[in-house]
């Protein structure tokens, strides 16, 4: 889900390492086609044969380039949107120069790092509970613990519908919502929900926020239309007029949009804050100490990282400032804030682990992080604390599940090593103190691709319950292709029993 990649790996080598001492011709070539918008991916995180084949001919298309077939089909895809430059920015010559450097410093295969060490079936904080609602064709795009009731919410990318599930009787609703749902909040007893349109990348303007009444479902009112696929969404009081305004996440695909939408009574008024792609969450929160809450955002497509627009008392929002930078080959997927020292300052929990832009392969530097917050006021400064490899992260979500005291973190894969380590689809990291970890695999459905989770108390017990669901929708050859094999995939509610 990340074809903006190839734009900074267009522009952002500055940082480049060589291991010759006298740069050449290749790598003058890209520093002068460089900004500073972008970290630098390293050459050496990609095997050439992926940089030859897939990531290379769209570079060329992103830099005007029509050398090849390939990059001629990529190019036509920017130019319907509006997103290919007018005239190629290099000559034929220039641009074999790059690729040969490139080429001459990616790696034939990559090294694969030692598995984290799991341990499977010795320790028993959750119980998989059967909803019945496992499937051969899963696509589950959403789930949702429901606030003050004792059912569930999940979503279906493949049948664009909403459903609801009476955990009591196993009574279901269901109603069709127009696209994949996404994201969903509950306020003032309504449902409302994220419908992102297609769940393959695309730039259409299909998706929409609409306004649900819960019992039986039924939509009372589309509130945003014509949004690019939007992921997440907030419902805040952005300008302190006592009026709810919304922070939509659109994702969308070559383009994007992160906005905020100003309720002027009968509509909502759009402010963009950034018009690239890859916005994939938010976090209302004063961060920088002034009195005044921000917008904290994590991006992906690109310039990869985790950014802050500032409010200010105009009731506005400033340019976005960098927090955390990731290279663009990260795949960020998530984040939260959250205190893991106790010094009453929020932390990040990063994962990264999107892997779906080609045939997916093991990366080493996928996986989980913890950085602490060294901030001092108006001085925000993080630094990387803990990393927890895990292939294909796609979800990390932090909270003393076992009641001791500290955090641990519930995390889930969507690219797991099914070779060798097929339990790393679903994880518990129990918090041994120090930022350190001891990975425990958690009971679920083997053979299933996990996608999205969510973490509550449904039972109010005292103790905090994991509810995920998966899909099958990936193909062995990644995102960009519909899968055709079959996984017992489905939802799955994982109670927790450290309370009995």
């Amino acid at each position: 889900m990340q074809n903006w990649f190839f734009i900074s790996l267009i522009f952002s080598f500055t940082a480049c390492q060589s291991t010759r001492e006298a740069p050449d011709a290749g790598k003058q070539l890209i520093k002068q086609y460089c900004t500073t918008c972008h970290l630098t991916p390293d050459p050496k995180s990609l095997t050439k044969t992926i940089w030859q084949d897939q990531v290379l001919p769209k570079m060329g298309a992103y830099l005007g380039m029509s050398t090849s077939f390939t990059e001629l089909k990529y190019l036509s895809s920017l130019q319907q949107v509006g997103a290919a430059p007018a005239q190629p920015m290099l000559n034929e010559s220039e641009w074999s120069k790059i690729q040969d450097y490139i080429l001459s410093h990616a790696p034939d295969t990559l090294m694969v790092s030692k598995a984290y060490p799991i341990l499977k079936n010795e320790l028993e904080v959750f119980r998989k509970i059967d909803l019945g609602l496992s499937s051969p064709s899963s696509t589950t795009s959403l789930v949702s613990f429901r606030k003050g009731h004792k059912s569930i919410l999940f979503g279906s990318a493949k049948t664009a519908s909403l459903y609801q599930l009476n955990l009591s009787d196993n009574r279901i609703d269901s109603i069709p919502v127009g696209g994949a749902p996404s994201a969903l909040v509950e306020k003032d007893g309504y449902i409302f929900l994220l419908s992102m349109g297609q769940i393959y990348p695309n730039d259409s303007k299909e998706g929409s926020l609409l306004k649900i009444k819960s019992d039986p479902l039924t939509i009372e009112e589309k509130i945003l239309t014509q949004l690019p696929r939007p992921v997440h969404f907030q419902i805040v009081d952005l300008d302190d007029d006592l009026d709810d305004d919304i922070i939509v996440s659109g994702f969308g695909n070559i383009l994007g949009q992160l906005s905020w939408h100003e309720n002027q009574g009968r509509y909502f008024e759009n402010h963009i804050l950034s018009d690239l792609p890859g916005a994939i969450k938010t976090i209302y929160q004063d961060l920088n100490e002034d009195g005044i809450k921000d917008i904290v955002a994590l991006m992906a497509q690109g310039d990869e990282g985790i950014y802050l627009h500032a409010g200010s008392y105009k009731k506005d929002f400033q340019p976005r400032k960098s927090i955390l930078r990731f290279p663009p080959n990260y795949g960020s997927t998530y984040f939260e804030l959250t205190d893991f020292n106790d010094d009453k300052k929020p932390d990040i929990l990063y994962a990264s682990g999107d892997n779906g832009d080609y045939k997916p392969f093991m990366k080493s530097y996928h996986g989980i992080r913890i950085f602490i917050n060294y901030s001092t006021g108006n001085s925000i400064k993080y630094e990387e604390s803990a990393f927890i490899q895990l292939n294909g992260a796609f979800k990390a979500m932090a909270a003393d599940y076992d009641l001791d005291g500290d955090l641990d973190i519930a995390a889930l894969s969507h690219f797991p090593d099914k070779d060798k380590t097929p339990e790393e689809g679903l994880i518990y990291f129990e918090n041994q103190g120090d930022l350190t970890f001891e990975a425990h695999a958690l009971p679920a459905v083997p053979n299933s691709r996990w996608l999205v989770m969510d973490a509550a108390d449904y039972d109010k017990d005292g103790d905090t319950d994991i509810l995920i669901g998966s899909s099958s929708t990936m193909s062995s050859e990644g995102l960009t292709k519909p899968a055709n094999h079959n996984s017992t995939s489905g939802v799955v509610l994982l109670q927790n029993v450290t309370i009995p």
